[in-house]
């Protein structure tokens, strides 16, 4: 009797706490004084609690949506971690086991040229990769500065890091000469060491020793209509993505110079407020610096008028079957910053856009998913005889176009259902579908557990991503192929194929 009790009580457990153990990932000892908190709905108070000194932690889930709930689980000298909690019956709930992974640490000491410590500097440790033209940061250490020279990156995942001194604004107000750089002596990623750590390994005697770089001087002219009036004070900027920013004010007739900037890379924007238009004013460029002097380079407020890009959308040699927008983003951006929409005709015209470095971007006007009232898939954008699809183009200060956007509506339809290795439903999920060889690639939304996707005919590899540091990593070709056989191929017919079921790897 005494036993059937004892379950009759396990039983009500279920749904009401969830227990277990924290370990260390690499010994595989209990963990103790790790703080566990679980998400709650809002306007509740979150549970908590702490792992004992066998790593032992029990935590209520009373008031809480266990199917939607995530368990964070936190520790100094370890990473932190969330998860999803087991199903609202299952034993699993009481039998937890949470692995805690231990940080790598890397430290050194900055010194200048002539080997003095280097005060208040902002090191990082961040893993760059390019994205098309762009570059990204696919992750990042904690920022660290302390004031007898030395840094201390500590919450580092194990991977390889580039360090980088990203702002020297201390020694910039001294010398000039000095800018931020790369672990390696580079000011870009190009040349620069790479700095592997493991899981709780600590990295000491990255050290950085400072070099004055001679640089080159750029000199810029700003100017506007006489019909604008004088502006007030007229302030240019110039930084790069690895960290170089300079301010220069504009002298009365426009000039400004920056004297040693290395080569490399660089935007450069003046901002002016002008009292006859009653607003202020920006104008922003894209330059090239080498090893020469730049001269002559023109920031003229007449561009911020912007011209005209036009094109027209074709739809299996017609018009398409419904309205689209076209938009133009910068590289640095991921909302378009000019558009338009087609007319009944396929036409369009994007006014004003202002000089730069632009991606198109094509979308349905129904929403973000392919709609069934239109049912195209884009093929091909070209501007001359420059394909722009994939590629970046640049507007300057005349008319672009035209841009010919070819759509079809000779497509298939693959539908299907998503689960992982389990059996069950993924918390997280993203697929890839890459058209082999080397063609398009299409991508689900998030989140979605069944799809529903529109592909152009041909033979494609699936991808999967169950969180949003998979999704940026498919977006190299050689992660891409590590993984290329993670999932079966699919041929896709114009018509409906499916539905399939896809089972996520380990």
């Amino acid at each position: 009797m005494r036993w059937c009790v004892f379950l009759l009580g396990a039983a009500a457990l279920y749904g009401q706490v969830a227990e277990g153990n924290i370990v260390d990932g690499i010994s595989g000892a209990p963990v103790a004084w790790a703080y566990v908190r679980l998400s709650s709905p809002a306007g509740s108070a979150a549970p908590t609690a702490r792992s004992d000194l066998g790593g032992h932690f029990r935590i209520s889930l009373a008031q809480t949506d266990i199917e939607r709930a995530w368990l964070s689980v936190s520790r100094s000298g370890y990473l932190a971690l969330s998860q999803r909690l087991p199903a609202p019956s299952s034993p699993e709930l009481l039998e937890l086991r949470i692995t805690l992974t231990p940080q790598a640490v890397i430290a050194g000491r900055i010194e200048d040229e002539d080997g003095y410590p280097v005060q208040f500097v902002f090191v990082q440790a961040v893993n760059h990769r390019k994205l098309g033209d762009r570059t990204v940061i696919a992750g990042s250490g904690s920022p660290a500065f302390q004031g007898l020279g030395e840094y201390r990156i500590s919450g580092l995942p194990a991977g390889s890091y580039y360090i980088r001194i990203s702002s020297v604004a201390g020694l910039e107000q001294w010398d000039l000469r000095y800018s931020p750089e790369f672990y390696g002596g580079t000011t870009t990623m190009q040349g620069a060491s790479v700095v592997e750590v493991k899981a709780g390994e600590a990295r000491s005697g990255i050290d950085f020793h400072l070099k004055r770089r001679q640089g080159v001087k750029i000199t810029a002219q700003v100017t506007a209509p006489a019909s604008w009036g004088k502006p007030e004070v007229v302030d240019v900027y110039l930084k790069n993505e690895f960290g170089f920013s300079r301010r220069a004010a504009a002298e009365g007739d426009g000039t400004c110079v920056f004297p040693h900037v290395p080569p490399g890379t660089y935007d450069i924007q003046t901002t002016a407020r002008f009292p006859s238009l009653g607003r202020s004013v920006s104008v922003k460029r894209q330059i090239e610096v080498a090893a020469t002097d730049l001269q002559n380079l023109v920031l003229n407020f007449d561009s911020e008028l912007g011209v005209e890009v036009a094109g027209r959308v074709l739809s299996d040699g017609g018009p398409p079957r419904c309205p689209y927008a076209i938009g133009l983003r910068l590289r640095s951006v991921s909302v378009p910053d000019f558009g338009a929409k087609s007319r009944p005709d396929g036409t369009f015209s994007i006014e004003r856009v202002k000089p730069g470095h632009y991606r198109l971007t094509i979308q349905e006007e129904q929403g973000d998913e392919p709609s069934a009232a239109c049912g195209e898939v884009t093929v091909s954008a070209r501007l001359g005889d420059k394909d722009v699809l994939a590629n970046p183009f640049d507007v300057g200060t005349v008319p672009v176009g035209p841009l010919e956007i070819r759509v079809t509506a000779k497509v298939g339809t693959l539908s299907g259902s998503i689960v992982n290795f389990a059996e069950k439903k993924p918390a997280w999920v993203q697929l890839i579908f890459e058209q082999v060889p080397g063609g398009r690639m299409f991508s689900t939304m998030p989140f979605a557990r069944d799809f529903n996707q529109l592909l152009l005919p041909g033979d494609y590899h699936i991808y999967s991503a169950i969180n949003p540091q998979q999704s940026w990593a498919l977006a190299d070709a050689a992660y891409r192929a590590q993984h290329a056989n993670d999932l079966p191929m699919v041929r896709i017919v114009e018509g409906n194929n499916g539905p399939i079921k896809l089972t996520l790897p380990k």
